[in-house]
This record gives C-alpha cells, sequence and structure tokens, in this order.
C-alpha cells in the first residue's frame, strides 16, 4: 500500500500514474472525490478503475448517497470488506464531470457562500466537532436573503423544458440526492441506477405536458426508482385525463409501498372523494392530516367531503382549522372563507 498526499495537479497525477490498475482509495471529501475522477476520466482510466473512499469531508454527500459509512474507521472497513459497484457520472459537451451535483442560481451562490463559511468555521473547531458543516445553512441563508434569478435553456432529449424567456431561481442536474451535507436537492436521485426522469416528469407536469409526463413516471416505475414520488405523479396524470381507476391503482400501489406517507394518504382521500366515496375519502384525508397537520390541500379537501356528506359542523371545524394554519397573505383564504361561510 502507498500513501500520497497530493495539493497539485501534476502531484495527482503523478500518484496516479504510480497506482497503474491498483485500487485507489481517496481520503478526503467529495471534492477530493471530483478531483480524483476528473483527473482518470481526462487521463481515459475511469473506465476500469476501483474506487474507495474514506469521508474526511465536511458535507460527505456522496458518501451519505451511497451508503459510506461516515466514520473513518467503518468506511475502511467498508472497503476491505465490500464490493464494487458501477457508477453514473454527468459529463458535458467539453468532457468537464460531475459526480454529485451541479446547480445554477440561488444554489450555486449559497455554495459559493458557504464555502467561504466552511473555511473560517473548518479552522476554528472544537474538539473534534467539524464546524465547516455550518457553512452551508449560513450560505442557504445568505442567498435566501438576496436571491438571483437567472435565465437559461433546458433541452431534455430534443424538448424545451425552461427557456431564456422565463426567469427561474435555480436549475440543478443531480447525480447523488444531496448537497451541502445532507441537503435534499434531487431527493431521487442515485448514482448507481442511471435514472433522472422523475424530477422531468414533475416539470412536465408543471408546464401540464401531461403526455411527455406519464411516459417519464412510466419509466421511471418500470425502472425501480426508490420512493412513490413516480405512482404519484402518475397517478396526478391519469386523473387529469379522468382516468380515475387507473389513478387509483397507482396510488393504491403507492400506499403498498409507504403505507405511513401522508401526502399518498392524501391524494388518495382526493381521488376517493372525486369517484363519490365520500367516506373512504374522509378517512384517507384524516389520516393524511394525523401524520402532517400542515397538508393544507389536504385540509381543504377534508372540509369538502365533510359539507357533502352533510356533517357541516365537521366540515366548518375543518375550514376554521386551516385558515388558522394558512399564512394571512395565503391566496387559498377566499375559497376557504367561502367555504366556512356556505356550512355555517
Amino acid at each position: 500500500m502507498e500513501v500520497q498526499t497530493t495539493s497539485k495537479p501534476g502531484e495527482l497525477d503523478s500518484a496516479l500514474h504510480r497506482a497503474g490498475s491498483r485500487p485507489i482509495v481517496v481520503a478526503g471529501g467529495d471534492g477530493s472525490l471530483h478531483a480524483v475522477v476528473a483527473a482518470l476520466h481526462r487521463r481515459n482510466d475511469l473506465k476500469d478503475a476501483v474506487l474507495g473512499l474514506l469521508p474526511l469531508g465536511t458535507g460527505n454527500d456522496f458518501a451519505r448517497a451511497n451508503d459510506i459509512p461516515l466514520d473513518v474507521e467503518e468506511a475502511a472497513a467498508t472497503i476491505l470488506e465490500g464490493h464494487t459497484r458501477a457508477m453514473d457520472l454527468i459529463v458535458d459537451e467539453v468532457g468537464e464531470i460531475v459526480v454529485n451535483s451541479v446547480h445554477a442560481g440561488t444554489g450555486a451562490q449559497a455554495s459559493r457562500s458557504g464555502e467561504k463559511w466552511k473555511d473560517r468555521l473548518h479552522k476554528i473547531g472544537i474538539g473534534g466537532l467539524n464546524l465547516g458543516r455550518l457553512g452551508y445553512p449560513i450560505g442557504a441563508l445568505s442567498a435566501a436573503v438576496n436571491p438571483p434569478f437567472v435565465r437559461v435553456r433546458v433541452e431534455v432529449d430534443g424538448q424545451v423544458i425552461v427557456d431564456v424567456d422565463e426567469r427561474i431561481l435555480m436549475v440543478a442536474v443531480g447525480n447523488g440526492p444531496t448537497v451541502g451535507g445532507g441537503t435534499e436537492l434531487t431527493p431521487y436521485a442515485d448514482p448507481g441506477n442511471g435514472q433522472a426522469r422523475v424530477r422531468l416528469g414533475y416539470l412536465q407536469l408543471a408546464k401540464n405536458d401531461c403526455a411527455a409526463a406519464e411516459r417519464q413516471f412510466t419509466y421511471a416505475i418500470d425502472g425501480g426508482l426508490p420512493g412513490v414520488d413516480a405512482y404519484v405523479g402518475l397517478a396526478t396524470c391519469l386523473g387529469r385525463r379522468n382516468d380515475l381507476a387507473a389513478a387509483a391503482r397507482a396510488l393504491q400501489f403507492a400506499k403498498e409501498r409507504e403505507p405511513d406517507n401522508p401526502v399518498v394518504a392524501a391524494n388518495l382521500g382526493i381521488l376517493q372523494a372525486a369517484r363519490g366515496d365520500l367516506t373512504g375519502a374522509i378517512q384517507s384525508l384524516s389520516a393524511a392530516l394525523a401524520r402532517d397537520p400542515d397538508l393544507h390541500e389536504a385540509r381543504f379537501n377534508l372540509a369538502l367531503a365533510y359539507a357533502k356528506s352533510g356533517r357541516r359542523p365537521e366540515a366548518a371545524a375543518a375550514a376554521r382549522e386551516l385558515l388558522q394554519r394558512l399564512p394571512p397573505a395565503a391566496p387559498q383564504r377566499p375559497e376557504v372563507e367561502r367555504l366556512l361561510r356556505a356550512v355555517q
């Protein structure tokens, strides 16, 4: 075993040359791993390379995404006892690579600001505590105070999703799910499954392109994407084209996967109400709110279901509770107030 400390690209290239075909263990964080992968890619040595990671960085988001223990000794044991796994890599048109995530706009500004604070706080430290991680939330707060807007053209498989005539806060491409030491940016991204379809699907759904979104959700489900987002998105598409039976099946699959997911229960309740099953709708919506009381759309639909069932006192109580929880300037308030007047 050879241990090599590097601080310059030339030193890294020299170490990689000496490593040859031997496995390489990177002792560092996401930035160190990126530097090694980029160098191997540039040398055309990445395809057959075997890499391990001892997470010594501040954020360690790649380690989190791949279930690598954040404790260094446990990570070392994983390298010795574990198995290799092929990883996806994002490559741009000029050959630059992204290991975990790339983004522009608010997220990028937060990263730049957080990087400055990370370096300052890392030098302070308290015992074994890494204060550098506090740089990420400080950077996010700084970006939130004065968020930038960007104008970009986002084109996927020949289809323009966003063009330069629209101002957006952020655009992100994620190979892994988190940034900044555990903050979810693309929650269901998996660096080993070759998929980025659910996020695209929701962009298409937001632009009312349900035909394209439905295809992407179906691909994600057929590909075994973890979680239930694809099922919920597919159910939304099916509901919009009035195929309520198929939408119910999609939500039932989601419920079987995550029986305690409040968003699934809320969507199931809304669908049950649309199909005339008010008793089932009240049960599902009540269950969703018991798990997450801030699902405002679920509470509004619960009030509606109570009203349609002739249970006016419960409908009024649900509407009052919703008004208490909504911000004073929330655009939903007038509709909730009209409902409350109708059932009192």
